[in-house]
């Protein structure tokens, strides 16, 4: 007999004591669980991640620099709730607000910068909704650059998440501050409030919140580079405590780096295809893809039987594949028998031992294993001729002689 395999049975999310939660793989943007999350609430401080995610743009734009001196205002100066401690009249530089907002989440050093940005508070919340707009943060709205705002400022669980990974994948160097643990100024040392920092060596960011409406919220990042790089983001509002804020996220990144993976699964510059080009002399390009493409999977187990092959789909060419199940249907009883790779003399050089081929994603696509989740647009995959330098140059129409190379959740657009 056999041992059977496929996708690692995949639990249901966590039940979280919060108002409402979503998490989010950055590469691919799948969303891997969600409760609530469209619903607008109040964001408090998490709306400091806007403010941020704009001054590193206008930093990245010039607009500001780094070491610009910022008069602080009287305004600034007397802002209610966490603070940064500067003083109306002194001159600030833009790199220490950053610090103030992001490691000691100070309403005045959030002003500070607002006005130093757009000139006026009001004018920078403008900014902000424009940005959410830009962004498709479609249940926002900023009052304000600190999270004051009342009920008319609000943001949803989803819109926290998508900017911070736009923060993440747009500033990477810039995002480097939120794993700061603690910053001085005025001769005051504050630590940073986002106790996960502590608690897990993976997570690298991004923000807590508090005030009495919106109860204890956080969002965090964390990054797993055993697990290739994989990074999630998690949003948790309206938890009782700051110690349940904690708990609960770090319960929804356990979950998703265990039960969930980020795969390649296409390769810039690795042929896919062979298309014939239409009025050449009988000429065929190898076909591929312009863009990386990576997915969100369960991770899968190897399929063996003792002195079998793995089965395969009828017309496949030989390789070690996978067999795979959907994650809700349980995985068959396994057999006693060795579950090392069988060897594979047919086997492409291009396909080492015990990988997933491109074959087995395919059928892996097609079995349903993939769940139904978003994944990167269309238009960010484009199909391209790879040369002999493996320079992509883009096919001006579609040849119908090209096979679908994807099925399922994934389809490929010409340009």
């Amino acid at each position: 007999a056999g041992a059977a395999a496929g996708a690692v049975p995949t639990p249901t999310p966590p039940e979280l004591g919060a108002r409402a939660y979503l998490l989010l793989d950055v590469d691919t943007g799948a969303v891997l669980a969600e409760r609530d999350a469209d619903a607008p609430f109040e964001p408090a401080s998490l709306t400091k991640i806007m403010t941020v995610y704009l001054a590193f743009r206008a930093l990245g734009e010039g607009l500001i620099g780094a070491d610009d001196e910022v008069l602080v205002s009287r305004r600034a100066r007397a802002a209610i709730g966490s603070r940064m401690f500067i003083e109306a009249g002194s001159r600030v530089p833009v790199q220490d607000l950053l610090r103030g907002i992001i490691v000691q989440s100070g309403n005045d050093a959030s002003i500070a910068l607002a006005e130093h940005i757009a000139g006026s508070e009001e004018a920078f919340a403008e900014m902000m909704n424009l940005e959410a707009a830009r962004l498709g943060l479609a249940n926002s709205r900023f009052a304000d650059s600190s999270g004051l705002g009342g009920p008319e400022h609000h943001m949803s669980a989803r819109d926290v998440a998508l900017v911070s990974a736009a923060m993440i994948r747009e500033y990477p160097d810039d995002y480097r501050m939120f794993r700061e643990r603690e910053y001085t100024w005025n001769g005051i040392t504050q630590p940073n409030r986002n106790r996960l920092l502590w608690r897990d060596e993976t997570v690298d960011g991004i923000k807590t919140g508090y005030t009495e409406a919106a109860q204890y919220c956080l969002a965090a990042s964390a990054a797993r580079p055993n697990l290739d790089g994989m990074r999630l983001v998690a949003v948790v509002l309206g938890t009782p405590s700051a110690r349940a804020r904690v708990r609960e996220t770090q319960a929804l990144l356990r979950w998703g780096f265990r039960f969930f993976r980020t795969r390649a699964a296409l390769v810039p510059g690795e042929p896919l295809e062979r298309a014939k080009v239409w009025f050449a002399d009988g000429a065929e390009v190898p076909v591929g893809a312009a863009a990386e493409l990576r997915l969100t999977l369960p991770p899968m187990r190897r399929t063996t039987s003792p002195g079998r092959m793995p089965a395969r789909a009828a017309g496949e060419s030989g390789s070690t594949s996978v067999t795979a199940t959907p994650p809700s249907t349980p995985n068959a009883a396994a057999s006693s028998g060795s579950r090392s790779c069988p060897r594979t003399p047919k086997r492409p050089r291009s396909t080492p031992p015990c990988s997933i081929s491109w074959s087995a994603m395919r059928r892996t696509m097609r079995a349903g294993m993939a769940k139904p989740m978003p994944m990167l647009p269309p238009e960010r995959l484009r199909m391209a001729v790879l040369t002999p330098t493996s320079s992509p140059r883009r096919l001006t129409s579609a040849p119908p002689e090209l096979p679908g190379l994807i099925e399922a959740s994934v389809w490929m657009k010409f340009s």
